[in-house]
């Protein structure tokens, strides 16, 4: 399970607010590693790139790198090469948060994951960090069970002694005594077993569902697809014309095209 997400960034930019308010509400037990950068104006490109270098000698799960929106210019250094190969050559699994939903870089193809927003970016890593407590859930469950079979059995054995030993100190009134307690106790003992097993199967099932739902590659698996025109999303016929390139982005993989022909029918 990831316990440190590092996130290189502006130290005092609205990107870091955003996905330290997302963290501490999904996942708290996680550690934010803030690596700050530089991440607009000509010294941006390298001061991203030596920070995603940076966490590299780290003990970093996930790096999240980006900035919040701004103008095509703002962005423009998440199109540098050196950020691109910074991020294709590091070890530890990336997410790149740039800009706004409609805002595309180079960087976005480069990274793991690509987030529209640091927010979402937040949301992601939590994601995974849900699917990974799914492991360490199934594992808790057969560990308490394994202890809670010892427990049990070892307290048997004991009780047995106990009773036996009532049996040749005690009158026939506290032998019953004791046995009523016994079952009172082992009683006790299942119930607090099962109950203990329902909340653990109700957290598995409620990250299962969070993890389907946050999935981003899920609505394209669907038949779905996703079209863009240079940096920018077409939802409607009317935004392209005929001899336009476009890219289309599917559920596995995608592919360019170039418009021969629009009708907004």
């Amino acid at each position: 399970m990831p316990r440190i997400i590092a996130v290189v960034t502006s130290a005092g930019g609205a990107a870091l607010t955003d996905i330290k308010n997302v963290l501490a509400r999904r996942c708290p037990m996680v550690k934010l590693l803030l690596i700050p950068a530089l991440v607009q104006g000509a010294e941006a490109p390298e001061s991203v790139a030596a920070g995603i270098r940076r966490a590299q000698d780290t003990d970093a799960d996930v790096i999240i790198f980006g900035r919040g929106g701004g103008s095509v210019e703002d962005l423009s250094c998440f199109n540098s090469e050196v950020i691109a190969r910074a991020v294709y050559a590091s070890r530890i699994p990336t997410i790149s948060a740039v800009g706004h939903e409609r805002d595309y870089s180079i960087c976005d193809y480069a990274a793991d994951l690509r987030a529209p927003t640091p927010s979402a970016a937040a949301e992601l890593a939590a994601s995974v960090t849900a699917d990974m407590m799914i492991d360490d859930l199934s594992g808790a469950l057969s560990q308490i069970s394994s202890r809670m079979s010892h427990y049990i059995a070892e307290r048997g054995s004991m009780l047995d002694s106990r009773m036996a030993l009532i049996t040749a100190l005690s009158p026939a009134s506290r032998l019953r005594t004791a046995s009523q307690r016994l079952d009172s106790i082992e009683q006790q003992i299942r119930q607090s077993i099962h109950s203990r097993l329902d909340r653990l199967d109700r957290a598995v099932m409620a990250s299962a569902g969070v993890i389907s739902a946050l999935n981003p590659l899920a609505v394209l698996s669907r038949g779905y697809s996703v079209t863009s025109s240079g940096e920018r999303i077409v939802t409607e016929a009317g935004q392209l014309s005929p001899g336009d390139d476009i890219s289309i982005r599917l559920g596995k993989g995608s592919v360019t095209a170039r418009v021969t022909s629009v009708s907004e029918d």
